[in-house]
């Protein structure tokens, strides 16, 4: 314990170093005006991402945004393996600070709040009216005031500075994962997209019959109360996950009659062999396998991780492969279900520009509609080569997602 607790006190002595040394580095550079064609951009790479581009600059998204509004970004990655506190560490104490700084400003010592005292990032309020109009009328303009509240709340430090462009989760679910199967399959077997148990038992045994040896497969925690955020299945019974508010009242699901019969609907269908056996031990790239190779038809994911990877490796070997959102189980068809997955109204991860950018306003041009359009980079992971076939696809499911998810 006492190790542990002197490695924690020397990673805060060094974040605080970090926040110093940004302090210093922001006062002492000029903010030196140039035309905003060229910028840096520094960003943990996701590794979705590392499985096929060396950097960002490859990401046709990118390369596209380029086209349409003249301006170069060249990215920078800390090396592969590295943390990402380590690496924004130590990307505070080098010799230039890039222009721009995706970074989830919450992990900052202080919050991003120190961070805008310690001059690493500007605030971006003088600016939004006249270079971010769109998402200032979001969050500031007459719809941001009737009801984007919270956006802006969650968006904005304490006293009221944007720190940079956060993800917005907008809709009226806030969620971007959840179950989905063959659509091509479902259009084969003129079955509608199932909503209910019932619904799901014949699909499901369609599946079996068909020769899909796991017809679900997934990891535990969305078969189990493992994680309180996934829902699946559960939400048919009217129950959550792990523990919850409901009239104002602490809810442990497994103590719920409603979990009881989830956990039984479960095991019938364990028995009858639609469930993967192996969800205990399932990871990413089983999952991914048995969807592609024919051995299950459904499962659970997000949309980048799982619908963004399976569908083009897939449609590689079988063009007429297609994946369709679901909703949330129900009891009875035309219901909407009581539970759902989501995440908050805005992320602390955010894109802020540093001290030291040479055209603050061209910057955040840039980046009002970098985000306006980050969605298609989040679920366009693959090379290059295969973006434009299969991006039109994916976009379509995203909004699918976004209507269906409940």
């Amino acid at each position: 314990m006492k190790r542990f607790s002197k490695i924690i006190v020397a990673l805060s002595c060094m974040a605080l170093l970090a926040s110093a040394f940004a302090g210093c580095g922001g006062n002492t550079t000029e903010h030196a005006q140039t035309d905003g064609k060229n910028f840096t951009y520094w960003a943990v790479m996701d590794p979705m991402s590392q499985e096929t581009l060396q950097n960002y600059n490859e990401m046709m998204f990118y390369q596209e945004m380029e086209k349409r509004t003249g301006v170069h970004i060249d990215f920078i990655h800390p090396i592969e393996g590295s943390t990402g506190n380590e690496a924004f560490i130590a990307m505070l104490s080098g010799d230039k600070i890039p222009d721009m700084i995706e970074y989830n400003w919450g992990s900052y010592s202080g919050g991003p709040q120190q961070a805008l005292d310690d001059d690493v990032i500007i605030a971006l309020n003088d600016y939004m009216k006249d270079h971010a109009p769109n998402y200032y009328d979001y969050m500031e303009g007459e719809k941001g005031k009737a009801d984007n509240y919270e956006y802006k709340l969650q968006a904005t430090t304490d006293d009221g500075r944007y720190y940079g462009f956060n993800i917005l989760n907008i809709g009226e679910t806030k969620g971007f994962a959840g179950l989905y199967t063959r659509a091509d399959l479902l259009k084969k077997w003129d079955m509608e997209i199932p909503e209910t148990i019932d619904e799901w038992e014949a699909v499901f045994a369609k599946a079996k019959a068909e020769g899909f040896s796991k017809p679900f497969t997934s990891a535990c925690d969305v078969i189990s109360f493992k994680s309180a955020t996934t829902h699946s299945f559960n939400t048919a019974f009217n129950v959550g996950k792990q523990m919850y508010l409901e009239d104002g009242k602490v809810v442990f699901a497994p103590f719920e009659k409603g979990y009881k019969e989830y956990v039984a609907q479960m095991a019938d269908w364990f028995k009858k062999g639609y469930i993967d056996a192996g969800f205990i031990t399932n990871d990413s790239a089983k999952i991914e396998s048995n969807m592609t190779n024919g051995t299950s038809m459904t499962t659970y994911g997000y949309v980048g991780s799982g619908i963004g990877k399976i569908l083009p490796a897939a449609q590689a070997q079988n063009p007429e492969f297609d994946l369709v959102a679901c909703p949330n189980p129900v009891a009875n068809s035309g219901e909407v279900a009581q539970f759902q997955n989501t995440c908050s109204d805005a992320s602390t991860e955010a894109i802020g520009i540093s001290t030291t950018c040479g055209n603050f306003e061209k910057a955040i041009e840039l980046l009002l509609y970098n985000r306006e359009f980050i969605f298609l980079k989040d679920i366009c992971y693959m090379h290059p080569e295969q973006f434009l076939s299969t991006c039109r696809i994916r976009l379509l499911l995203l909004l699918q997602l976004q209507r269906r998810m409940c």
